[in-house]
This record gives structure tokens, sequence and C-alpha cells, in this order.
């Protein structure tokens, strides 16, 4: 497979025993202040700021046509 699929590097904001995060940030900048904002509204918690470093995508399955015949034997 050859890497045709181009995806931008982002950030995303996690906590522990928390929620999964779903937005992505796409600056650095932008992900360190929404982790220092989420720490002021939650003291003593830590988040984390990670960064995507690498992505997989598997092929989509190939669709088959089964061809179906009549048989007379219904057992």
């Amino acid at each position: 497979m050859t890497d045709k699929i181009e995806r931008p590097t982002f950030w995303l904001v996690w906590r522990d025993r928390g929620n999964a995060p779903t937005f992505q940030h796409f600056q650095k900048s932008a992900a360190l202040a929404e982790a220092e904002r989420l720490a002021r509204l939650t003291p003593g918690e830590v988040f984390f700021v990670m960064k995507s470093t690498a992505a997989v995508c598997a092929p989509l399955p190939e669709i088959q046509h089964v061809k179906l015949v009549f048989d007379p034997i219904p057992f």
C-alpha cells in the first residue's frame, strides 16, 4: 500500500480517566491553551497534550457478487 492519503499533523488534549478526545488542534499552541483552560476548570487533574505521529488505514474489502442457483431439493 502506498502513502496516498495525506492528513495534517494535529494535537489532542487528553485527561487520564476522562472522555476520549475528539477535537483536533492544528497548532500546538492552541492545544496547550486548551489544556491550560481545562486545568483551570478542574484543579488537580493532569491534561496531556499529545501530537499525532503516525496513522494507518486498511483498504476497503472488495465487493464480490455471488451467483445464486436454484436447488430443487429443499433440505
